[in-house]
């Protein structure tokens, strides 16, 4: 038996109990990953880290070895949309996701000279070919 086969399954079954439905495919996804569905949540409702709370997260996904090799679109899915992304080349690039930063009225992210606060951090998550390949959390 090919060892790809249970993977595929991991976004199967959702897919065809939930079909195109974006909440029910946010609910379901998760549960395949070992993933906590209201901690996603949280993850995606805090625009730019803003609200200090996607930090606390961010070690436990770096560490999760499900989300590797997780698709691109499943990642924008639960993660929700990028604060950044960088392309490297046509295979290789990186969203990242700010944590703990400083922000001003309307979760606009100040400039880097007034992000001092010791929890500022930016978490990537790297892609080859559209599959995730690894998670990097820096603090600057």
């Amino acid at each position: 038996m090919n060892i790809y086969f249970p993977l595929f399954l991991l976004f199967i079954i959702p897919t065809i109990v939930c079909g195109q439905n974006k909440d029910c495919l946010r609910k379901e996804l998760p549960k395949y990953y070992s993933l906590n569905d209201s901690t996603l949540k949280i993850w995606r409702d805090d625009t730019s880290g803003c609200k200090n709370l996607r930090g606390k997260f961010s070690s436990s996904f770096r560490r999760d070895s499900l989300l590797k090799g997780m698709p691109v679109d499943i990642i924008l899915l639960l993660f929700g949309n990028p604060d950044e992304n960088s392309p490297e080349d046509n295979y290789h690039y990186s969203f990242l996701y700010y944590c703990g930063t400083a922000c001003n009225a309307g979760n606009k992210l100040k400039p880097n000279e007034q992000q001092s606060d010791v929890t500022f951090q930016r978490v990537y998550f790297h892609f080859y070919k559209d599959k995730l390949t690894g998670i990097d959390i820096a603090v600057p």
